[in-house]
């Protein structure tokens, strides 16, 4: 189960594209190297020596950018409040308020659904709490991608929270205690029963 980006997005009347307030992406594995290795070819052709380096670099980036231009593809054509898009092994879940305030997250299919639609709520509200979309201030700022990067730290540390799901979900996390309780629950009857037979 793994998330691979988290993005707040704005999408008012007047403009034609939406607008991402603010957004992180991890690219630090290379599951997608096999999957974008026919762009890497073509930019970097054998004859031509390139250093590993720029090679990630660029593999990287354009990683980045594709997930950026997925997220903003998908949330302009979607009309829903919440809709899921999935492409092979990939889920692009979508949930957009009525304001036009919402948020994108892409994810593998094994990511539940049902958790992904919760932290973007939960992603929603902290920002509109954080920020309000109504000052003068605040309003000259959504006119930008990426302006509220580092004033909004809480979605880098999610998306490092949300690669364990048992730290986002509430039940997982019930669920994970009570394992916990019954393993120690079990030895201690364990142990109980063979004081009680010596």
């Amino acid at each position: 189960m793994k998330v691979y980006s988290i993005s707040i997005l704005l999408q008012t009347k007047s403009a034609k594209n939406p607008i991402i307030l603010a957004g992180k992406q991890d690219v630090s594995e290379r599951i997608f190297f096999t999957r974008c290795r026919y762009i890497f070819n073509i930019f970097f052709p054998r004859k031509k020596k390139t250093s590993i380096r720029t090679a990630i670099f660029f593999h990287n980036n354009s990683i980045r950018d594709f997930m950026v231009f997925t997220t903003r593809t998908v949330y302009s054509k979607v009309n829903d409040s919440k809709a899921s898009v999935q492409e092979k092994d990939y889920f692009c879940h979508c949930l957009k308020g009525k304001d036009g305030l919402g948020a994108v997250i892409i994810a593998d299919a094994e990511y539940k659904q049902q958790l992904a639609f919760g932290l973007m709520t939960d992603l929603v509200i902290q920002f509109k709490k954080k920020f309000d979309m109504r000052s003068p201030p605040i309003k000259a700022k959504c006119s930008k991608d990426h302006q509220f990067d580092e004033a909004f730290p809480e979605l880098a540390k999610l998306l490092v929270d949300c690669q364990d799901p048992r730290k986002v979900d509430k039940v997982l996390k019930i669920h994970s205690q009570i394992d916990q309780t019954k393993a120690v629950m079990y030895v201690v009857v364990v142990v109980l029963f063979e004081c009680a037979f010596e």
